[in-house]
């Protein structure tokens, strides 16, 4: 029998060619997390008039997951869709609302996790949707100084400034730790 991994890649393979086989496929898969990766997958190929549906659904199904780190992580692969897909918009509906569900990821190097995924995933909206990210961790790095969560920044910061180097350099005023300032100069002056 077939993991929800395996499930997911085969949706993957499939979906470019087949995506009504690679849709029916992705909703057998019982695992939340896998099946919500796996409709975004299929978002990429399906007809355009079936792309705001089916990411409708794989962001239902990634909110059936177990913990709120899975329920806020797992839209960063349906907003990444969605850009490709040129729904701009939904994609960045879909991001504030994960970006607002971070909030209840009690672990704070989980919820830095989470908002990582959901910083990068924002890189393919603009600097605006990144910024926003890189606040939250700064914010959660105030409350945490967790190494989690100051790795988080510095990538967050880092992505930012090939972006936005104003926008770094806002975010980069408000980090609170000594350390993770000074890393974030160190990257950003060796580059």
């Amino acid at each position: 029998m077939a993991t929800p991994t395996q499930l997911r890649d085969r949706v993957s393979r499939l979906a470019p060619q087949d995506p009504g086989g690679a849709l029916a496929l992705a909703r057998s898969i019982p695992d939340p997390w896998f099946r919500s990766q796996a409709l975004a997958q299929v978002v990429r190929s399906v007809a355009e008039h079936r792309v705001s549906r089916i990411a409708r659904e794989a962001l239902a199904a990634g909110a059936g997951c177990g913990d709120a780190y899975e329920r806020c992580a797992i839209a960063a692969w349906t907003v990444k869709a969605l850009v490709e897909r040129g729904h701009t918009r939904a994609a960045e509906t879909a991001l504030q609302n994960a970006l607002h569900a971070a909030a209840s990821v009690d672990q704070a190097g989980a919820r830095a996790e989470a908002l990582g995924h959901l910083a990068r995933a924002a890189g393919d909206l603009g600097p605006l949707w990144v910024e926003k990210a890189a606040h939250a961790l700064v914010e959660l790095g105030a409350e945490d100084g967790h190494w989690r969560v100051q790795r988080a920044i510095v990538r967050c910061v880092l992505l930012l400034a090939s972006e936005d180097d104003e926008a770094a350099r806002r975010v980069l005023s408000r980090v609170s730790s000594d350390s993770t300032r000074r890393s974030i100069r160190e990257r950003l002056e060796g580059s």
